[in-house]
């Protein structure tokens, strides 16, 4: 047979092989399932294998229907329930039989295998409505004749089969009534006179059980009361016989203990009379116990009625019968079944026979299938999916809360009372309205079976969309009996269903979109899909990487020529991670360089599935910047030429500002020198205007002098050829003596400069000659730009590792955009002011380099109009110098002369 059509998933079901009638071959799971062998089952023709499983209810092997409900028995005689499906081909059939859930009778209900484990009762269940034995226990085969006697020639059969006479008895009309009204059928005493051994009696329960609405199977307990009825009539007989002959023996121990069942007598007010075996077997109290008791009170008697009642019916000599519950000696609960009437003892003394048959597991078990109806009832109510039964006319005869919700306040009666006030329109799948002829419950009337069918309802608040089941249910003689629908809104499932379609419509223009080519692989190596660009770059479709690998030449950006194992899809299956990785193709005669990019996506298990591949073609870019690479080439050779040059005419500049500043500081030496000659020789000699002249060229040979001094020492500072030589100094003493020397100044403006210190001594590494440069300028600033009457503080302090020396002024103040230009070299706040000052702006650049040449830092903070705070940080740390006792004598002439040089831009 070709089976390349078949789903995989029948091939995980039983099945059996029939060809040209004979079964050809069955699979294990068929022998698992059935329990027979191969030879038991093989070479076998369809109608001998299935009388083998005794399959039913009325199976033709020739048509069979695959929506139908079947059973077939194990070599062990248990029941399956099945449905079974053919596919036929010429002269072969495949039987595929699907296991319902549930389908072991002992799993569905377990309190019938311990019904008939035990053996007391006869058990069985019987299929409904054809009434085929199921299940039975020893002793309810044993009560039919020879050879329906044994389970081996009852199972499978229909109840017609096995009992002797059925047919056209009041049993069979019993069962009729079971099967046409579902009822539960209940006889204390009931006649057979059709078996072998002649006239029999029996005391039966048969109960019907239903599932999803259907009559299914039924339960019967039957007990072989033979012996009890006719020991009870012969009881009888020799009562009457005892009251006729008015023996004086105490007649009722006597017929009391000549029967197996419970009987006791008690006086009307409840005084026990007499006690049977029957009585303390079962209850467990003895006669020498009971006798003289009261009896309900005794047994703790629950009874349906007041028992005044029960006094009153017993009294009009009725006979009263009913279910009671009582209670043992050992505190067990009982129920039986039982019958009171009184009779009038040899002493004209009326008493209440009581006659009791414990019925405690029967009733039990009736009260189990009646809560697992009313469970099976909760369920259907509690169900999502609205529930509709109708019966064959159309008129509801079930409907759960989801189909009231469904249609709200409506009204079930019939079908056609809710079609006149139906809230809804009705449409199928293609918006076209359905006709009242056309509803799934006018086409499941007429016998057709509906599956997932999807409807539209709709009014003017809502639509609902709506997948409908339908199903016709028939009755022994084929008659329709109910029709169930089944409708499940699907409203959010369509709304996904749409929602997903628009944004998987939406991700495929966003990726065709995309200015990157994009492929999914599978571990195989084969293309799933991949977006527009993919495709026009390649000018074609591959199926496989293989396909496109074998027609191209691929190199990493090393040059290496790859293996296909080496490519960026096989390397992100064996969980390496690809990003923006370049490749050289060579494709068609084409040459392109991509970057690609790869990601893994994983299955539940966590396993890499796919490989996601992203690619971009950057061969412009390569080429734009391999161009860009000569051009920036050329231009840095270009520069590099130019840079030599300007350094090549920087160093001619500072080698002649070096040269003239040197050659200025010669004339200016000498007249300095003359005038120190005339002061020292004739100066007493001058007249007042002389001398006024002569201050007048030494302040002006001192300010020529600085601007010489800055001059050089930038020229040397921008060929880093300062130097600086540390001594370790007292930093308090050198910063007190250079701040009192400028007082003469400051008292020329009338401006106070105080000192101050932390400490009284701190030893340093310090050069001298930088720090009095870098302190002198700071003061001379400070004086320069503080009006009259203000003040300039010197502060030394310790901030963490570091001295720090503060100048602090009352000035001018520098504005905010300008104190980052501050110690620039030229860089001045305001030029107006500076020629005020007569300054050029070179002085703050030096004493800038002079502190990091210290291996401090300078900062400064300032309001405009409320003065400065200039802040050095050297650091408190002390040099290994060489040994000599040379001392800085901060008051010889060198400071003086070095102040007044400072100094001289500060008129006196």
């Amino acid at each position: 047979m070709n089976t390349e059509g078949l789903s995989a998933s029948l091939y995980k079901l039983p099945f059996i092989l029939v060809k040209d009638g004979i079964v050809n071959e069955v699979n294990q799971q068929f022998i698992n399932m059935t329990e027979f062998t191969c030879d038991d089952l093989l070479s076998k023709s369809i109608e001998d294998l299935f009388k083998i499983l005794r399959a039913g209810p009325n199976i033709n092997p020739y048509s069979i229907c695959g929506e139908k409900d079947y059973f077939i028995f194990t070599k062990s005689l248990d029941v399956r329930m099945v449905n079974i499906e053919v596919v036929e081909e010429r002269n072969e059939k495949l039987f595929f039989f699907k296991l319902q859930p549930g389908s072991s009778i002992d799993a569905k209900y377990p309190f019938i295998s311990k019904f008939c484990s035990d053996n007391y009762d006869g058990v069985a269940i019987f299929s409904l409505p054809d009434i085929t034995l199921l299940k039975a226990n020893e002793t309810f085969v044993s009560f039919f004749d020879e050879p329906f006697n044994k389970l081996e020639n009852c199972i499978g059969k229909r109840v017609s089969e096995f009992v002797t006479g059925f047919e056209g008895s009041t049993s069979e009309k019993i069962w009729e009534d079971i099967v046409e009204t579902g009822q539960t059928f209940y006889t204390d005493e009931y006649m057979f006179d059709r078996f072998e051994r002649g006239i029999t009696y029996w005391k039966s329960t048969i109960t019907p059980i239903y599932e999803e609405g259907k009559l299914k199977y039924c339960v019967e307990v039957t007990k072989d009361i033979t012996e009890q009825v006719l020991q009870r009539r012969k009881i009888e007989e020799q009562a009457e016989i005892i009251r006729l002959q008015n023996e004086k023996l105490k007649w009722q121990a006597d017929l009391l203990n000549l029967s197996s069942e419970v009987i006791c007598t008690w006086k009307l007010d409840g005084e026990i009379t007499s006690w049977n075996k029957g009585a303390e077997q079962l209850y467990g109290y003895s006669s020498e116990e009971a006798l003289g008791s009261i009896c309900h009170e005794l047994l703790k008697t629950k009874y349906p009625l007041d028992i005044n009642e029960l006094q009153l019916i017993l009294k009009d000599n009725e006979i009263w019968r009913g279910v009671i519950e009582h209670a043992c000696k050992d505190g067990r609960k009982l129920i039986v079944s039982t019958s009171h009437q009184i009779v009038t003892n040899d002493n004209a003394e009326k008493i209440v026979v009581e006659i009791n048959r414990d019925i405690t597991e029967i009733a039990r078990a009736e009260e189990q299938i009646k809560q697992q109806k009313n469970e099976l009832e909760e369920i259907i109510q509690g169900i999502d999916d609205a529930i509709f039964i109708y019966d064959s006319n159309k008129r509801f005869y079930l409907v759960n809360k989801a189909a009231k919700e469904l249609y709200k306040d409506h009204e079930f009666s019939n079908f056609q009372n809710l079609r006149n006030k139906d809230p809804f329109k009705y449409y199928d799948e293609n918006g076209n309205e359905i006709t009242a002829d056309n509803l799934i419950v006018s086409r499941v009337s007429r016998g057709e079976v509906v599956t997932n069918y999807k409807m539209t309802f709709k009014n003017d608040l809502e639509t609902k969309h709506m997948s409908v089941n339908g199903r016709p249910i028939y009755d022994k003689e084929g008659n329709l009996k109910f029709i169930v629908l089944s409708c499940r809104n699907i409203t959010k499932d369509i709304e996904t269903q749409r929602s997903l379609e628009q944004q998987k419509k939406l991700l495929e223009t966003i990726i065709d979109t995309m200015q990157e080519s994009l492929y999914v692989v599978d571990r195989d190596g084969n293309y799933i899909t991949s977006n527009k660009l993919s495709k026009e770059r390649l000018l074609t479709v591959f199926e496989t990487i293989e396909q496109s690998f074998n027609l191209s030449e691929i190199y990493d950006s090393n040059g290496k020529r790859l293996t296909i194992e080496e490519l960026p899809a096989y390397s992100v299956f064996r969980g390496e991670t690809i990003k923006n990785e370049v490749y050289h193709y060579i494709f068609n005669e084409r040459e392109i360089d991509i970057v690609t990019s790869g990601t893994p996506i994983f299955d539940e298990q966590g396993n890499i599935r796919y490989a996601v591949i992203s690619t971009r073609d950057i061969s412009n870019i390569i080429q734009s910047e391999k161009a860009l690479k000569q051009a920036q080439e050329k231009l840095l050779a270009t520069e590099l030429e130019k840079n030599k040059a300007l350094e090549q005419t920087l160093e001619i500049k500072d080698e002649f500002l070096s040269l003239i500043s040197h050659e200025f500081r010669t004339p200016l030496n000498v007249i300095n020198t003359a005038i120190q000659a005339i002061n020292y020789f004739c100066i007493n000699d001058l007249p007042e205007k002389a001398k006024k002249y002569l201050d007048m060229i030494k302040l002006n040979t001192f300010r020529q002098l600085r601007l010489v001094n800055n001059l050089l020492d930038i020229t040397r500072a921008d060929a880093g050829r300062i130097k600086i030589n540390k001594k370790n100094l007292d930093i308090v003493f050198i910063t007190k003596a250079i701040t009192e020397s400028v007082q003469t100044y400051a008292s020329q403006k009338e401006i106070a400069v105080e000192f101050t210190s932390a400490f009284t001594e701190r030893v340093i590494g310090i050069d001298d000659e930088k720090y009095e440069r870098i302190l002198l300028n700071l003061l001379s600033n400070a004086i320069k730009f503080t009006p009259k009457g203000k003040s300039i503080i010197v502060k030394i302090s310790l901030r963490k590792n570091n001295i720090c020396i503060q100048v602090q002024d009352e000035g001018i103040g520098i504005p905010k955009d300008k104190k980052n230009i501050i110690f620039e070299r030229f860089g001045q706040v305001d030029s107006s002011l500076s020629r005020q000052a007569e300054g050029t702006g070179i002085g703050l650049s030096l004493v800038k380099r002079f502190v990091e040449g210290l291996g401090g830092s300078i900062s400064v903070k300032s309001t405009v109009g409320k003065g400065s705070t200039f802040t050095i940080l050297l650091p408190d740390e002390v040099v290994i110098e060489e040994d000599n006792n040379e001392m800085i004598n901060l008051m010889d002439n060198r400071l003086v002369q070095v102040t007044n040089v400072e100094f001289s831009d500060i008129y006196l």
